[in-house]
């Protein structure tokens, strides 16, 4: 889904394919986790003050990215 939306996106279009999907990959994992804790919190099995949104590193901010095998042509 967030492929779709960003697909058309300048900053997106720079982005080696296998960079992009790797991004792509976190985003949605740091998602699907605040989104199970907030499940858990409903059914009262987990302390709601420890979740928070998942956030942006800053513009000069840095992170390790694991690419995953990548062809490079002869």
């Amino acid at each position: 889904e967030n492929y779709k939306i960003l697909k058309n996106s300048e900053n997106y279009k720079k982005l080696n394919s296998n960079m992009a999907q790797q991004i792509l990959k976190e985003v949605d994992g740091s998602f699907k986790s605040f989104f199970g804790l907030l499940k858990l919190v409903k059914n009262g099995q987990y302390d709601n003050k420890k979740i928070k949104l998942p956030k942006y590193l800053a513009k000069d901010g840095f992170t390790t990215l694991v690419i995953g095998f990548v062809r490079l042509k002869d």
